[in-house]
Formats: structure tokens, C-alpha cells, sequence
């Protein structure tokens, strides 16, 4: 990923990994209103807190391997 995004949009750094609302929010196990809530800055600071991990998580993977993991989630798997 060329430009980082400031790590509190989480919306946007999910964006920029190309990885839907759904896909998200399957991958980590959350409804889609917690997601939305989540990167509306509405939902506990912890649960921002595991949202902005698992978006490092998957920044820091190589394509290939986050390719897999996108796979999962967008078949409604976990991470």
C-alpha cells in the first residue's frame, strides 16, 4: 500500500485494503451495525482498539496471503 492512511479512519484503511463492510464484519465475527458503529468512532474503545489491530494485521500481510483471508471472510469465514 502506497499512501497510510491516518490509523484512526478506520473506514478508510478498510477501503484502502480494498475489503467490503461485509467481508469485514464476517471476517471478524461482528454484526454489520457494530462494524458501521465501529468506524463511526460510536462503538467502545476497546472494540476500536480490535478493529484498528486487525486492520494492522492485515495491512502488514503480504497480497497473496491477504487474498486467502479476504476469501474466507467474503465466503463467511473468520480471519
Amino acid at each position: 500500500m502506497d499512501a497510510r492512511r491516518d490509523v484512526r479512519d478506520l473506514r478508510g484503511r478498510r477501503e484502502d485494503l480494498g475489503i467490503t463492510k461485509r467481508q469485514m464484519a464476517s471476517g471478524l465475527a461482528v454484526s454489520l451495525g457494530a462494524l458501521i458503529a465501529m468506524e463511526k468512532g460510536m462503538a467502545a474503545d476497546d472494540r476500536q482498539r480490535f478493529y484498528a489491530d486487525w486492520l494492522t494485521k492485515l495491512e502488514g500481510l503480504p497480497r497473496p496471503q491477504r487474498a486467502i483471508m479476504l476469501a474466507r471472510a467474503a465466503a463467511g469465514g473468520r480471519f
